[in-house]
C-alpha cells in the first residue's frame, strides 16, 4: 500500500543528472576552446550529490506532510487497535487464536467491511446484515464480527 520511491526512480534521476550536467559541461568547453578540469571532476560528484539531496529531502517531506494514503492507513490501523482491543476483552482469546483471525483472509475482508461501514455507513453491498451471513454462529470468527460491529455502531453513535 505504501508508494515508495525506489531505487529506479533515483537511478533514473541520477542518470538524467549526469547526461544534461555532462552536455553542459561539453557546451562549456565547446565556447572556451578547452576543458577546466575542475568542472570535469565536477560531473562525477554534482549528480550524486543531487540524487543524495533528492533521496534526504524526499524522506524529510514523507515524515512532514505524509500522503493521504498514509492518513487513511493510520485511521485504519487505529480502527483496527480499538476494535481488536474489545475483541480480546470481550473474547479472551488466545495468540493462536489471534493468529488464525488475522490470517484469515475472509475475516479480514469483514474487518475492512466493517471498517467501510464506520466512514461512511451502511449501502446495498456493505451493511450489518451482510456481516452477519459470514460466518456459521458458533465459530470464533462470528464471535469476534458481533464485537467489532457493536463496536462500530457504539464509534458511530459517538
Amino acid at each position: 500500500m505504501k508508494k515508495t520511491r525506489g531505487f529506479k526512480h533515483y537511478f533514473r534521476f541520477w542518470v538524467i543528472a549526469t547526461l544534461l550536467y555532462t552536455a553542459y559541461v561539453s557546451y562549456l568547453a565547446y565556447t572556451e576552446g578547452y576543458f577546466n578540469p575542475a568542472v570535469l571532476v565536477s560531473v562525477g560528484i554534482l549528480p550524486v550529490l543531487f540524487t543524495f539531496l533528492l533521496f534526504v529531502f524526499d524522506q524529510i517531506f514523507d515524515r512532514i506532510w505524509p500522503t493521504k494514503e498514509k492518513k487513511t492507513d493510520d485511521e485504519f490501523n487505529d480502527f483496527l487497535n480499538k476494535t481488536t482491543t474489545r475483541v480480546n476483552e470481550k473474547l479472551e482469546l488466545s495468540i493462536e487464536d489471534f493468529r488464525r483471525l488475522r490470517e484469515n483472509e475472509k475475516f479480514q475482508r469483514s474487518l475492512y467491511q466493517a471498517y467501510q461501514i464506520y466512514l461512511i455507513g451502511e449501502t446495498e453491498d456493505i451493511n450489518y446484515t451482510l456481516l452477519n451471513k459470514k460466518f456459521k454462529k458458533e465459530t470464533i470468527e462470528y464471535n469476534a464480527l458481533m464485537i467489532v460491529i457493536k463496536e462500530v455502531k457504539e464509534m458511530m453513535e459517538n
